[in-house]
C-alpha cells in the first residue's frame, strides 16, 4: 500500500500532530479495531463449542 507522504505531513500538522505521532494513533486504532474482532470470534466460537469445551473441562 502507497502512501503520499506530503499527504500524512499535512494531516499532521492540521491535527497538530508530528507524522509519528499521527501513524502511532492510526497504528493503535487499527489493533484496537483487530483486537475487537477478535474477541468478537472467540466469544462466538466458544459460544458454538460450549458443549465440548464442558466435556474437554470434565
Amino acid at each position: 500500500m502507497s502512501y503520499d507522504p506530503a499527504a500524512l505531513a499535512d494531516l499532521a500538522d492540521a491535527r497538530g500532530l508530528s507524522v509519528d505521532e499521527l501513524v502511532g494513533e492510526a497504528v493503535r486504532r487499527h489493533l484496537d479495531l483487530e483486537a475487537g474482532l477478535v474477541r468478537d470470534e472467540a466469544a462466538r466460537l466458544a459460544l458454538r463449542h460450549a458443549p465440548l469445551l464442558r466435556r474437554l473441562g470434565e
